[in-house]
């Protein structure tokens, strides 16, 4: 096969950062179409949500003259950090780079999916992980209160199990006692193949009563009792339990940065000058309130 020529060589690198910048802007990865998405972000560290506390109304007779009312409420700000990822290859000969500009060829999706999976483990990491909030001048690590939103690994059992329907029934009394609209929130769990099998072998599940609420696409359970499900095998463990999160969308937040992206492809002087890529991305992800995220102990093992 004949060489290409300086153009055709450009058309096809060009061709190739094109699409992975738009696969990164239309399929970002698993978990970021469950959480509100900041893009734009400027600085080491930037506000992704303003929270405000519980208030209340005053009840006064009625009066002339009476004083307008201060209610002060509660204002907090909830914060978020940065990291930054990258990935670099050499490109080797011209069959590569032809194959470059097929936007659904392999070196294009094995790009997406390398920083898919590192915002993935963000969005996991910051689940449990201690978040920041406050006011610019006194920040604090707000730690996730296991205390009130964990569903314990013997709920539905008498010793310690798998995913159950009693286990995602006891996520939606935490969510419930929280006062959180149901009717209006999207809810999300992380689920692996295991847990999958084990909640289609649970006997409620096949009950009338429940079964209805699964949802199925080609034949695979994508859902149940209103929650959808996220399938992955990166979730965090502890021992013989994997930490496995349920959230509120409204309650998790990724955020990424402004003029941070790099994409890069330029003939390498110190590689004999083979075709050198380069991609940059900047984010960073947390929770926005504890109440609507809840840690479930299941034993996959």
């Amino acid at each position: 096969m004949a060489s290409l020529t300086d153009d055709q060589r450009n058309h096809y690198i060009d061709l190739y950062l094109d699409s992975v910048e738009h696969l990164h802007q239309q399929d970002r990865s698993l978990f970021a179409g469950s959480v509100m998405l900041e893009t734009g972000l400027i600085g080491e560290l930037v506000r992704v949500k303003k929270q405000y506390g519980a208030t209340s109304t005053n009840k006064n007779r009625r009066g002339r003259g009476l004083d307008t009312p201060q209610n002060d409420t509660p204002r907090k700000s909830r914060w978020v950090q940065p990291n930054m990822f990258d990935w670099g290859d050499l490109i080797e000969d011209d069959d590569e780079i032809r194959k470059m500009g097929d936007s659904s060829g392999p070196l294009v999706e094995a790009v997406r999916k390398a920083f898919g999976r590192d915002m993935d483990d963000e969005i996991i990491g910051a689940f449990f992980a201690s978040a920041i909030t406050g006011d610019k001048e006194a920040r604090t690590n707000v730690v996730f209160p296991t205390a009130t939103q964990q569903v314990a690994a013997d709920v539905g059992a008498t010793a310690d199990t798998g995913m159950n329907v009693e286990k995602l029934l006891a996520i939606d009394e935490i969510f419930g006692n929280a006062d959180i609209d149901l009717d209006m929130e999207e809810k999300f769990i992380a689920i692996s193949p295991k847990m999958r099998t084990q909640l289609l072998n649970d006997q409620r599940f096949t009950s009338a009563e429940f079964s209805k609420t699964a949802r199925l696409e080609e034949g695979v359970l994508t859902g149940f009792l209103g929650f959808k499900f996220i399938q992955t095998t990166r979730s965090q463990t502890s021992g013989a339990n994997t930490l496995t999160p349920a959230w509120i969308k409204s309650s998790m937040a990724l955020g990424e940065w402004s003029g941070k992206a790099k994409d890069k492809a330029s003939e390498s002087p110190g590689k004999r000058f083979r075709l050198q890529l380069y991609h940059e991305r900047e984010f960073g992800a947390t929770r926005t309130q504890e109440t609507g995220v809840v840690q479930v102990l299941n034993v996959t093992a």
